[in-house]
């Protein structure tokens, strides 16, 4: 499970907004799933779904055992605080527009489904702000079958990346538990 919504730093709020009304830079065509995954997996890239929510794309899902692929995100509803006025967004871990103050709440975990019949997502690269879509029809693009390489693949799968390279992005979410303090 994902730890929380992304986190893009001090100025979050302003990047979500500037990621959010960015126009399309580009469109990309991928010969399979496994080359769009192993082109961006070491980028930090964010998904961007229904024009509103944003995840990790590192944070693609294989679940082998129920056949299901997926990029799990968040979905929550905002509160707005009307009574006083604020002028901080607290390192932009809220939302603050005009002094007021908006709480996000009720967070729902939910899961954008991969097919990859019709597979269409909209990414966006940090590094260079570039705004793309990115499309697919095949899973892999081997034309045979290699026990081997499914093994290797399956077992490196099986184990988190310790390395920094592979996870830039493991502190870059607004974490959500279920005890918060406070």
């Amino acid at each position: 499970m994902i730890q929380g919504i992304p986190y893009l730093g001090e100025n979050t709020q302003e990047l979500v907004e500037q990621i959010l009304n960015k126009d399309l830079d580009y469109e990309e065509i991928y010969s399979s799933l496994y080359d769009l995954v192993m082109s961006y997996i070491n980028k930090k890239i964010v998904v961007i779904i229904d024009n509103k929510w944003l995840t990790w794309f590192n944070d693609i899902t294989f679940n082998y055992r129920n056949k299901e692929c997926y990029i799990p995100y968040y979905s929550y509803k905002l509160h707005k605080i009307e009574d006083k006025l604020y002028r901080s967004n607290n390192k932009g871990h809220l939302i603050l527009n005009n002094n007021t103050l908006h709480i996000r709440y009720e967070y729902k975990y939910e899961k954008l489904h991969i097919n990859v019949d019709n597979l269409s997502l909209i990414l966006l690269d940090l590094d260079t702000m570039k705004k793309y879509k990115v499309e697919t029809n095949k899973w892999i693009s081997d034309t045979y079958f290699d026990i081997d390489k499914l093994y290797n693949l399956y077992v490196d799968s099986c184990y988190e990346e310790d390395d920094f390279n592979f996870n830039k992005h493991m502190g870059g979410y607004h974490y959500i538990l279920r005890t918060p303090q406070g």
